[in-house]
């Protein structure tokens, strides 16, 4: 066993706090009788670095090489400004093509494939996925991780409260039905909503719809690559038609296994889009209600075959055993969470580090107000509850900036539900600009932040 060694992985010009001590000492004591590690970890604790000595302690001891991942761009931009020794890959459409313009995902999706830079530079992407494949230690966006089975022998994933959300935003979508053109005839199952303003739809009615859209748009893709040979051309609408593709096969996949575990609705709702190509092609509907179609999972239990993979196949074809050891950090992770995952029936180890933050500066008021459980959402009227909580909250501050924390999943099923533009709405994506507009502005804007 070893020992005595974990301490000393952490970089030269970084001095560990207690908590992160703590919480690497507590790994390094029980890492060979559990598969995996809970790391309670409040706000100020530091975790990217709890991540990256960890990793690093197990590539000195031969012990595998480990792969840190986070949901969000805004950590992963922050680890790359704390440990730009460590290789990252992140998508391909953040890398700038170095030979033809345009992202390296733009041309990647018109020719099928990098460019080769036989004649040019090499391919930012490739060479950075080269180097993240063959460094012990790595950092990915979990889009790299999961879609590209790009694992190794451990995987630290950080903010791991939003693995469920990460798992259950790839299976949901919306589509307005003009654009998408679904049936008239979806089977209706009752109300939904706050005053009744949406309709449940029962999943299966959906599922051979979907499977149709999905052989149109694969159909569509192929003409466009075919008739486009560049890069530039037709690259974003390429990009936006490979990406619902792929969306609404694997919605459909999830409906088809598990269909008593997604929620589908149907509301009118205001067409409107900043986009100017859509502008002229939409005319017609802009600005007027017009029917939407939302398809959200309710739970993340039965999706998550991937976050555990038993076997996995490499590079070659081989097929070799997924990660040994799973290390999730979070400040507010529970072992309901990890139940969630479908990581209850595994050796599971919990630590909870010491909140730096004093107590008097972290006061807070806990006033329940309705139990959150599936059956609750599903079958009652939780979500109304919330929703009504939180205007109930705008209303009695109409001149205050403030923030309402919720839950990915909780800020879109509010997003239906709102009418208001003081709401200010963000996913993983834009949060970073939702957030800098929200710094910026002066008018008395509530953000759904997660």
């Amino acid at each position: 066993r070893l020992c005595g060694q974990l301490l000393s992985c952490a970089q030269s010009d970084i001095t560990l706090r207690d908590q992160q001590k703590n919480a690497l000492l507590f790994c390094q004591d029980n890492w060979f009788d559990y598969d995996v590690f809970v790391i309670e970890a409040p706000t100020a604790v530091g975790k990217s670095h709890i991540s990256t000595v960890l990793a690093e302690w197990l590539r000195r001891n031969n012990m595998g090489g480990s792969v840190v991942t986070t949901p969000t761009v805004m950590l992963q931009e922050q680890y790359l400004g704390d440990f730009p020794h460590i290789p990252m890959l992140k998508g391909a459409d953040r890398y700038d093509c170095s030979n033809f313009g345009g992202s390296c995902g733009n041309h990647k999706r018109v020719t099928g494939e990098c460019c080769k830079a036989e004649d040019g530079e090499p391919c930012s992407y490739l060479a950075a996925r080269a180097a993240a494949q063959s460094s012990q230690v790595a950092i990915l966006n979990p889009h790299s991780l999961y879609f590209s089975k790009f694992w190794k022998e451990n995987l630290i994933i950080d903010e791991a409260h939003n693995c469920e959300e990460f798992f259950l935003g790839m299976c949901g979508a919306s589509f307005w039905q003009f654009q998408a053109g679904y049936p008239k005839n979806l089977k209706k199952i009752g109300k939904f909503g706050i005053g009744g303003g949406s309709q449940r739809i029962k999943p299966g009615s959906v599922l051979p719809w979907l499977k149709e859209y999905a052989g149109d748009l694969n159909n569509e893709l192929q003409q466009a690559k075919t008739l486009h040979s560049t890069t530039n051309d037709m690259s974003k609408e390429m990009a936006a038609l490979e990406h619902l593709m792929e969306r609404v096969s694997f919605i459909a996949e999830v409906i088809g296994e598990n269909p008593d575990d997604i929620l589908v609705t149907e509301k009118k709702e205001i067409f409107h889009t900043q986009n100017k190509e859509e502008q002229d092609k939409y005319r017609d509907y802009l600005h007027s209600k017009q029917n939407i179609l939302h398809i959200k999972p309710l739970r993340v239990k039965n999706l998550t075959h991937n976050l555990w993979p038993e076997e996995i196949i490499g590079q070659n074809g081989e097929s070799k055993p997924g990660p040994q050891k799973l290390v999730l950090l979070s400040a507010t992770i529970t072992e309901q969470d990890v139940e969630t995952l479908n990581l209850a029936d595994k050796k599971v180890a919990y630590f909870k580090c010491d909140n730096p933050i004093p107590e008097e500066r972290r006061r807070i008021g806990y006033v329940p107000r309705v139990s959150m459980t599936r059956k609750n959402i599903v079958d009652g009227d939780a979500l109304e509850k919330c929703w009504e909580f939180c205007q109930q909250i705008a209303n009695k501050r109409p001149d205050e900036k403030g923030v309402i924390h919720a839950t990915y999943r909780t800020a879109a099923y509010f997003k239906d539900m709102c009418d208001s533009d003081r709401f200010m709405f963000h996913t993983n994506h834009n949060k970073a600009e939702i957030y800098e507009e929200f710094m910026k502005t002066k008018k008395p804007r509530l953000g759904l932040t997660t």
